[in-house]
């Protein structure tokens, strides 16, 4: 058994040394210019980013440039709208932040329709990825679906009559104005959904900082309308109100968020191209040899052949020398010999109960050997 094995080990490592195998690098595998995105030539995602998707840096410039001239009217008209609200003039409620039915409010339910429309592009986009195996793409339609109701909500506000039916409901409600139930049913649901959004976007590093950004900014805002934060703002901005602090974070939100999604979409885009290089997975590092588990070191076993060493009591010594004489009594095994018979070497076998027994090949040889004599 083991000279056949040995053999079989001998013809692999000669098949080896003929034909070697050619190992394949990691660095094949996570080359830059392999592409994650296999996209049909009839896509209308891929279309529509195409068309979309901003392609310089001075446009993204001017369209942030655009939405901080927009918010900064707002706020404006919210300040003028106060005025007129003070003076009893009809039409001022429609110039505040916070209002239902809102100029702001109907601004803030635009953007957020076209970030849902964005959002729904990008599910387009994701779920021709071919390394997406989970199947993460559907975050992004569960993303334009949680963006409709925002809509909905900024043209409404149907968070606060939701907020006080469940107040009606339960007789609970810590904060004023019943803003526990909103934020505290809206705000972990749209933070989850966030982050997850974020984590399929890190291959936009600018897409994720400024994504990261408008979700404190909306989180903020949320915080400062359910009047939480009012003494530490009043330290911090002493000459903004909190009632155009919050209701401006609402606002601003929803504008970084698009800039976000149009960032992404412009990296996805720049990849189906071939001018930008997917990102590269790293290697996990080797383990440290100081870190490396070794297997505990077994102490060598003491044979019955070596001496006690002194200082030993008188039951081991005792112990020790009748070990030694029954290793003296025992028969000692003879190794295993291979031969071809030439030398008389009589085989032993375990299941032979008559040692010395001949073979029927021997004997035969004995019959032809004795005739020949006899002849």
């Amino acid at each position: 058994m083991t000279s056949a094995r040995d053999g079989r080990r001998r013809r692999l490592l000669q098949d080896g040394s003929v034909n070697p195998v050619t190992p394949v690098s990691s660095a094949e595998d996570q080359s830059p210019s392999r592409a994650r995105y296999a996209f049909r030539d009839d896509s209308v995602s891929l279309a529509i980013a195409t068309g979309v998707a901003p392609r310089a840096w001075s446009l993204l410039a001017g369209l942030s440039l655009g939405a901080a001239i927009t918010l900064a009217g707002l706020v404006a008209i919210d300040a003028y709208g106060l005025a007129v609200s003070a003076a009893g003039i009809p039409g001022g409620r429609l110039m505040m932040l916070d209002g239902v039915g809102s100029i702001a409010g109907w601004v803030t339910s635009v953007v957020w329709m076209v970030i849902a429309a964005t959002a729904l592009m990008l599910f387009g986009l994701r779920r021709q990825r071919m390394d997406d195996v989970s199947g993460a793409y559907r975050w992004w339609l569960i993303g334009a679906c949680a963006a409709l109701i925002l809509s909905f909500n900024a043209a409404t506000h149907a968070h606060r009559f939701l907020a006080g039916w469940f107040a009606d409901t339960s007789g609970f409600s810590p904060l004023a104005a019943n803003a526990f139930w909103w934020l505290a049913l809206g705000g972990p649901v749209l933070g989850l959904l966030g982050l997850r959004l974020l984590a399929d976007s890190r291959a936009s590093r600018a897409g994720v900082a400024v994504g990261g950004v408008a979700w404190a900014i909306l989180a903020l805002g949320w915080i400062t309308e359910a009047g939480l934060i009012d003494r530490a703002l009043a330290g911090v901005l002493p000459g903004v109100p909190s009632a155009i602090f919050g209701p401006a974070c609402v606002v601003a939100g929803p504008m970084l968020v698009l800039l976000a999604l149009l960032l992404v979409s412009r990296q996805i885009v720049a990849e189906a191209e071939g001018k930008a290089a997917p990102p590269v997975k790293r290697a996990k590092p080797a383990e440290s040899p100081r870190l490396a588990v070794t297997a505990p070191v077994e102490p060598e076993a003491k044979t019955p052949s070596e001496e006690p060493a002194p200082g030993e009591s008188q039951r081991k010594k005792e112990r020790h020398a009748s070990r030694t004489a029954v290793q003296a009594t025992e028969p000692v095994a003879k190794p295993t010999v291979w031969t071809d018979g030439a030398d008389n070497y009589a085989d032993q076998y375990e299941d032979d109960e008559r040692p010395g027994r001949m073979s029927k090949a021997e004997r035969k040889r004995l019959r032809k050997l004795k005739a020949r004599d006899a002849a």
